[in-house]
C-alpha cells in the first residue's frame, strides 16, 4: 500500500480563533499597511530626490564643458600662433587667436543647443 492508498482519516475542525488575537491580528496588520505606505512614500521621495540630483550634476557637466571650451580653444589658438612666431613666422598669433575665439563661441552655441534639445 503506496501512501496514496492510505485511508484518509478525518481532520479534526481548527476552534476558532480568540477574539483578543483577532483584534491583536487585525491591529498588526493595520499597522504594517500604515507602515508599507510610509516607506513607499519615502521611498518614492528618496527617487525624486536622485533624479534631480543626477540633472544638477549632468547641469554642472555640461557648463563647466562649455567653460572650458570657451576659454580652451581661444588660449590653443593663441599658443599656436605663439608657436609660430617664435618659429618665424609673423602673423599668425591674432589671426589664430580670433578664429579660435569665433570658433569657440559656435562650438558653445551647438553644444548648448544640443544640451536644451535633449532634455
Amino acid at each position: 500500500m503506496t501512501d496514496g492508498d492510505a485511508p484518509k482519516t478525518p481532520q479534526p475542525e481548527m476552534p476558532d480563533l480568540d477574539p483578543e488575537l483577532e483584534a491583536r491580528l487585525a491591529a498588526f496588520e493595520a499597522k504594517t499597511r500604515a507602515r508599507r505606505e510610509v516607506h513607499e512614500t519615502e521611498q518614492a521621495a528618496v527617487r525624486a530626490e536622485r533624479a534631480s540630483d543626477a540633472e544638477s550634476v549632468r547641469g554642472a557637466g555640461i557648463g563647466l564643458s562649455l567653460a572650458y571650451t570657451i576659454l580652451g580653444l581661444p588660449l590653443a589658438g593663441y599658443g599656436v600662433g605663439w608657436l609660430l612666431e617664435n618659429a618665424g613666422i609673423r602673423g599668425w598669433t591674432p589671426i589664430l587667436t580670433l578664429v579660435a575665439c569665433v570658433l569657440a563661441i559656435a562650438l558653445a552655441a551647438w553644444k548648448s543647443v544640443k544640451y536644451v534639445n535633449q532634455r
